[in-house]
């Protein structure tokens, strides 16, 4: 067994990982909800061929030839990298009990499906016993991987798998700086008063929209040839291989901003995903062995500062726009016909506290982020009941 066995036995594994992940962007994008039970199956099948050909001894023997094929090589050869990052990541997966990845990966798939339909309905107890379920389970995971990693918080292991060396204490010391910084800033947009803002609810056609948006995200780089947009209910970035690298997003005809945001943070991730360099495809490094899942990229938590760089830094920016509202406002004359760019920038830049995370402003958005990682840090600790999740949210979003 060689190095090149290794290499091959992490392609085979990407490759059932990355049908999995087309599975998971038609169920979100396409599939009839009649289709949710025999795709929750489909998924927990193909989830554990991934797990045992992880885990298995072909895989393992494999690692063993490479390393010993590679003893002398230099410290610095990626390789080495590669084969230190797979047995970190396998013993990680190996702890979790093989029934639990199973039950997690059909009950995931059946949970989107319910949750879609809760959120619809505004009907959180609809969709509590599943969370319920999944929050059990995670218990669970985070357990069995905790003993692998050392963790002191049930949450460190779930931070972990987003940003490898992250723990809930780190995370907590971060927020309590951003915090300081932020609060403050909200204090005082609060007190300089509103921008004008009426025409951000005037009917903005769809179609228009998206074509906008698009047209935007190709000109920061987002290939076409190699991407697709569709519609969902969440916004998402999914990607197969460098070149086969999809976004969505969600559009509501009076208020605009929600989509065209979405779309361009979504294309952040698309970009970092579009350039991940091609010898990667098919490797460890854009292989997620511990979520079993195909993604590119140095981290989750990379991913994510480059979608956010994309829809705020960019896309809100004074420059952005002094750049592209003259187009913007060819594409909607009547709505925009009395509106200055200035007036526009300033506009999609105004402090707008919201429940949706994915239309909060840039300032609370990031309060958002805090918010959510310390109910869940609570939900795993076992401190806060799924129950009672809809009272904590709502008190946590009035401090």
């Amino acid at each position: 067994m060689s190095t090149a066995d290794f290499q091959s036995g992490i392609a085979r594994i990407n490759d059932v990982l990355c049908t999995l992940n087309l599975l998971a962007w038609d169920g979100r994008t396409m599939m009839p909800p009649g289709g949710v039970d025999a795709r929750a199956e489909q998924v927990a099948t193909l989830t554990m061929i991934a797990r045992d050909l992880a885990t298995g001894d072909a895989l393992a023997r494999a690692i063993d030839g490479a390393k010993g094929e590679l003893a002398n090589a230099d410290p610095s050869d990626l390789r080495l990298r590669a084969l230190a990052l797979a047995e970190r990541e396998i013993a990680m997966l190996s702890a979790v009990p093989p029934e639990i990845t199973a039950e997690m990966a059909a009950l995931k798939t059946r949970a989107h499906g319910a949750w879609v339909e809760a959120r619809a309905a505004n009907d959180f107890a609809a969709f509590a016993p599943l969370l319920e379920r999944m929050m059990g389970m995670q218990r669970r995971v985070a357990e069995a991987i905790g003993g692998v990693i050392g963790a002191s918080h049930p949450y460190d292991a779930m931070v972990g798998q987003f940003e490898p060396g992250m723990t809930w204490e780190r995370l907590q010391a971060l927020y309590a700086t951003l915090k300081a910084g932020i609060v403050p800033l909200i204090r005082r947009a609060r007190e300089a008063g509103e921008p004008r803002h009426d025409f951000m609810t005037r009917p903005f056609p769809i179609p228009a929209q998206k074509a906008f948006g698009l047209r935007m995200a190709e000109r920061m780089g987002y290939d076409l040839s190699r991407g697709r947009l569709d519609d969902t209910v969440h916004p998402f970035e999914i990607s197969f291989t460098r070149g086969d690298v999809r976004i969505t997003s969600r559009f509501r005809e009076t208020w605009h901003p929600g989509g065209t945001f979405a779309l361009w943070h979504e294309a952040g991730h698309g970009l970092y995903e579009q350039n991940v360099s091609p010898e990667f495809s098919r490797t460890i490094f854009a292989t997620d062995l511990v979520n079993l899942y195909a993604v590119g990229g140095a981290s989750f938590g990379m991913h994510e500062a480059q979608s956010r760089m994309w829809e705020n830094r960019v896309g809100r920016s004074q420059r952005f726009w002094e750049l592209h509202f003259g187009e913007f406002r060819d594409a909607f004359p009547d709505q925009l016909a009395d509106v200055s760019q200035d007036e526009y920038w300033r506009a999609v830049n105004r402090l707008r506290p919201d429940f949706i995370r994915v239309e909060a402003d840039e300032l609370t958005y990031d309060m958002h982020i805090i918010l959510r990682s310390e109910i869940e840090a609570a939900l795993m600790a076992g401190d806060l009941d799924v129950r009672d999740l809809p009272a904590a949210w709502a008190e946590k979003m009035r401090d």
